[in-house]
């Protein structure tokens, strides 16, 4: 079973500056968090390990809506179901985000992810000349991230 409550005190901790680890850094006055289970190497050169705790709570299912079905064709909306520990999770850095908007939280995870969740869920953007070489070798912009919702 995850602890969330751990999670959101690292977190709290981290935005304050009081600690420091490897999944986060301080940027442009935001706390960045890796949710993704893979490191993050961004173009200033700061390198996030990744979180594949955060990765796991942060998962959304894909499932297909049927909007028509015209001619042999099926026209579908991709939605996605969220999980009852994320939405904890989110609602709770959200508030956070309310109660101090000096030291915000960002979760970094992946496009699914930030569509289902919205705002502060965001998804990293890679760099135009490494957004086609294996994930290991992708470099992505530090201050420039996909949003949902917000």
């Amino acid at each position: 079973m995850v602890d969330v409550q751990k999670l959101l005190e690292e977190l709290y901790l981290a935005s304050r500056g009081v600690r420091k680890y490897p999944y986060c850094v301080k940027y442009g006055g935001f706390l960045l968090v890796n949710a993704t289970p893979h490191e993050l190497k961004f173009n200033n050169g700061i390198t996030l390990e990744g979180n594949q705790e955060l990765a796991e709570i942060l998962k959304a299912t894909p499932k297909e809506e049927l909007v028509k079905e015209e001619l042999g064709i099926r026209f579908v909306r991709t939605t996605f179901e969220k999980n009852e520990t994320a939405e904890l999770l989110v609602s709770a850095i959200r508030e956070h985000n309310r109660r101090n908007p000096t030291s915000p939280i960002l979760l970094i995870s992946s496009i699914i992810s930030a569509q289902a969740y919205g705002f502060p869920v965001v998804s990293p953007i890679t760099t135009p000349e490494t957004s086609r070489k294996p994930p290991s070798e992708r470099i992505v912009y530090i201050g420039k991230f996909n949003v949902y919702k917000l």
